[in-house]
């Protein structure tokens, strides 16, 4: 199984930004990392109407896979509402870690980002933390970071260190 941070927080919190200069300090550092975002909307901008994936999904494809040069887009009907785990499964198998942003329900460790003036208390449960980045101090027995500090390094320190501590996976190699 591919390890999972998500990455979680409310609207406005800095989510995205956060992430985004993590993936870029862990690439920097070898790792390589898969990005799933949890949306509740399903109007996605890659299916636009009139376009062949949306053509396909509206002929009952039940998957379909646009292909470029530089990218692939990856699109599977599904019965419910998948699992960060079960998403994982679907990834390439030389993906060293999947960082999400969101799925704050799902049972997956998470780096919390907290801003006073958007809620009073934290989403997720103090076990369920690696890390929580914040406006102010916490009472709470798990790293925490300033939200106003560019603490990306320090936090790519600890998603490393914890990424060291997972168990290593077998991974199959699909020779030709």
């Amino acid at each position: 199984m591919i390890p999972i941070i998500s990455f979680i927080g409310s609207s406005g919190s800095g989510k995205t930004t956060l992430l985004e200069k993590v993936v870029t300090e862990l690439k920097k550092r070898g790792i390589r990392v898969a990005v799933i975002k949890h949306s509740h909307h399903n109007d996605l901008a890659f299916d636009k109407n009139g376009k062949d994936s949306q053509r396909y999904t509206t002929a009952g494809a039940e998957v379909v896979i646009v292909s470029a040069p530089q990218e692939i887009v990856f699109m599977k009907k599904t019965d419910h509402d998948l699992s960060p785990n079960e998403i994982a499964r679907l990834i390439d198998p030389d993906i060293d870690l999947v960082l999400t942003e969101g799925f704050k329900s799902a049972g997956t460790l998470k780096i919390e980002v907290h801003r006073k003036v958007l809620a009073s208390e934290l989403l997720a449960k103090p076990d369920q933390l690696l890390a929580v980045i914040t406006d102010e101090q916490l009472d709470i027995q798990v790293p925490q970071f300033d939200v106003m500090q560019n603490n990306t390094a320090e936090i790519a320190d600890l998603i490393e260190q914890w990424l060291s501590s997972q168990p290593k996976r077998e991974i199959e190699k699909v020779t030709k």
